[in-house]
Order: structure tokens, then sequence, then C-alpha cells
């Protein structure tokens, strides 16, 4: 076992000279992994949790492990914590609770005390468990990839051993060990799946772990070839601005797995509801989807992506005297003569007549029931009628800023100004405004 567990470890590149932070619950797993580490000669310390959750059995739990690292003279961080509490105010279930809990906790340790990496002690059995549960919850290709044996700073070394071989292997060498009752209840799905579904399972096939396990490689590598053709593709369907992602649904309608390689590009923008995303595809213009930071616009023919800011804008007040601003735009301001003046056709600059002007201006986001007397066009037209009009994407309304006098829009800014406020024969002064960015 202890060659078999080096050898392994060699095979996936995993360096003998690594620090280690294991995972200590007291069962026979982590207990196994403590003496192969031990035997083995790697340097390692050992992190125990205790949730509290089965009362004396847990401070028992927590005295074994102790105990052990003492006689071996291994550091032995130990923590307690309301997990219950935690679950209560994160909403979440007991068990997720303890586990976010646990890695936030080991991660501490493990950056604290400057270790490599935190090791677990998940066996094979283990493994072919979560397909198992992946595949009746349906998370999709991935979930039928199982757990992995390094991601990111965790690593499971035993994911290779079944848990019978493990048994035995700490049998024969007499390691004590603890038994968490909780196990044989088979009201958690993961027990259910161990002691009454895999083994009528084994019934049908007595090589079901090997064939999950199997199964599940042939499974990475496809992903794996599926993966470098969406990242061949990525560049004909994506494009990539400076405040946002847009994707082209024309183009990626092209392919049959087109949900496929949509949730591949966007799965890391936090969506959670992936059917709305899918069948906004196929919405109308307009149609928004919110993540925790992001969303996602159907505008004529694109999906486009870019942060969420909730954070109200408050107005600000621009005073005559006032020539320069730095936020929530870049402005310049200047007051000239009109025989100073040449004409200047750029969007980013607005000539107005400055003595029709009432001071302090105001900058703000349009808001509902704006109007403005676009220059060029007769009469005046609601602001949501001129988004319409220009084609103005739903990002592209909410980044527009106005600026008025009193309550008149003077210029939509760097769009349009206010036919009322042009310049005319009659002008004397001008107010030239100069967007900078």
């Amino acid at each position: 076992m202890i060659n078999k567990f080096i050898k392994y470890c060699n095979g996936i590149g995993f360096k003998s000279k690594s620090k280690l932070l294991l995972g200590l619950s007291g069962g026979i797993d982590s207990i196994a992994l403590f003496h192969l580490l031990r035997l083995s000669k790697f340097t390692f310390e050992v992190a125990h949790c205790n949730f509290n959750l089965r009362k004396s059995d847990s401070e028992n739990d927590e005295k074994f492990v102790k105990k052990l690292c003492s006689k071996y003279n291994i550091i032995c961080h130990v923590k307690q914590f309301d997990v219950g509490l935690n679950s209560k105010n994160e909403k979440i279930s007991i068990q997720m609770s303890a586990r976010k809990l646990r890695f936030d906790w080991f991660e501490v340790i493990r950056i604290s005390r400057k270790l490599d990496y935190i090791i677990l002690g998940h066996n094979k059995n283990d493994h072919c468990e979560t397909i198992l549960m992946n595949l009746i919850k349906g998370t999709g290709i991935n979930g039928l990839t199982g757990i992995k044996t390094i991601k990111k700073k965790i690593f499971r070394p035993m994911l290779e051993t079944e848990r019978s071989e493990i048994e035995k292997w700490v049998l024969k060498n007499e390691f004590t060990y603890r038994t968490d009752k909780s196990n044989y209840s088979n009201k958690y799905l993961r027990n259910y799946l161990r002691n009454v579904i895999v083994p009528k399972l084994k019934n049908i096939n007595p090589s079901l772990i090997t064939t999950l396990s199997e199964n599940s490689i042939k499974i990475k590598n496809s992903i794996k070839n599926l993966h470098f053709f969406y990242d061949k593709i990525k560049d004909e369907i994506l494009l990539k601005k400076k405040n946002s992602i847009e994707v082209n649904i024309k183009k990626l309608k092209k392919y049959p797995s087109s949900s496929d390689i949509l949730y591949y590009y966007l799965k890391d923008y936090n969506f959670t509801d992936w059917n709305s995303m899918f069948n906004l595809i196929n919405s109308q213009n307009g149609k928004i989807l919110y993540s925790e930071k992001y969303k996602i616009l159907k505008h004529n023919n694109k999906l486009i992506i870019n942060k969420s800011k909730l954070v109200k804008v408050l107005p600000k007040k621009i005073f005559s005297k006032q020539n320069y601003i730095r936020t929530p735009l870049k402005l310049r301001f200047n007051k000239i003569n009109i025989n100073d003046f040449c004409i200047n056709k750029s969007k980013k600059i607005a000539a107005l007549d400055y003595d029709k002007l009432t001071f302090p201006l105001t900058l703000r986001k349009w808001e509902s029931g704006d109007f403005i007397y676009p220059l060029g066009l007769k009469g005046k037209k609601k602001m949501s009628d001129f988004f319409i009009d220009n084609k103005f994407s739903q990002f592209e309304k909410e980044k527009t800023w106005l600026l008025l006098s009193g309550d008149q829009i003077i210029w939509i800014i760097g769009h349009r100004i206010d036919d009322r406020f042009k310049i005319k024969e009659k002008t004397k002064n001008i107010y030239i405004i100069q967007l900078l960015n």
C-alpha cells in the first residue's frame, strides 16, 4: 500500500517535498492517509473540525485526533464551529455549511502556515458515489467526471484506491480509528447510495466501482476535446469590448451544441438559471437576465454581458465658474464669445447659447418621463422614444447621461443637444462642453 501510494503521488507529479495540511476527521480513510503520509516521510500538519453535531462523539473524535498527533509529534489544529447558526445565517443546508466552513478554515491555515496543499482522504468509492449523485441531480456531463484528484490547492491521493483495500490495510496494521455512526443513516443521499443502491448495482455488475471510474476518465477526455474545439471557435462567436462581451447569436446557432458552447463561455459569470439563459437566444430584444455581479441583454441578434451596477448615482451640480469635472464623467466647460467660435461636429462637443442657461446645471442619469426637443427635429420627443429611434441597447440607455438647465435637458451627452439651446444669429456668448472620456 505504501509503495502504491508513493508511486501514485510521483506519477501525477506530486512533489514529496511539499508541505501538506491533512484534513483529519478520525475516520478510517483519513487515518489511513495519516499513516501513509507518516510512513512515506511527508511533511504535514493536521486540521480537525469539530462541528458539535454528534454531542459526545464529536468531543471524543477531537480528543482522539489530538492524542494521535501528540503521539507522533504532528502539529494539530483544532477548531469548533456552530454549524447550525452558520447554516441559518447563510440559508444553506447543514452539510453545505459544514463543507464551506471546513474548506475556508483549511485554506486560512494553509496560507498562514505557508503550506503547499490541503490533502484529503477521499477514495475510489467516494469518487463513484459522487458520479451517481451528480447523475441523479442532473449536473450535466461535467458532473460525470466525479471528484478531481487535484483542484487548485486540494489534493486527494487515494482516489485510485477502493475502500475495501484501505480497510484491509488499516486493520492489518492495527491502526485505531473512529466510526461516525451517522454514516449508517440513510436519510442522506450519499449514505443511501452507499448503503442501499450501490450494493444492488453490484449485483448486476460486481466491477461497478472500476467501471464508473474508467468511464469518468473517458468522459474527462471527451470534455477536453470539446473544450479544445470551443476555444478554437471562440473568436468567431465572442467579441470582447472595453466594458462588455458580445455573443453573436447567428454564429453561435451554426453549431448543434449551441447551448453547451454558451454555457462554456459564460459559466464564470455566476448565472444560475441556465434554461432562461438558453431561452434568451430566441427571446425578443430588451430581455435581461441578472447574476450576482453581471447582467446579460438580448439586443439585435447579440447577447451583451457586462457588470451589473446597482448603485444609484446621485445628480451632480455644475456651477458657472467650473471649467472641469472628473466624476462621474470627465467634462470640460468653457465660455467664449461668438466671434471666437469655430464649428466642431464631434458628438463629444456641445455648443450652446450661454445666455439661455440657468446655473447651476445638473448632470444626471435619464429618468422615465424625460423629454427633449432634439436638434434637427420638430417638436419634443420622450427619451424612451429617442432611444428606440436611435436603436440604443438597454446597456447603452443605462450608460446615458443628461445635462439639464433647470428641469430642461440641454444635452444628451455624446449624442444630441436640445434645439431650444442651440446657437442662433442673436447669440452673443457660447458655452462649450467637451466630453473627454
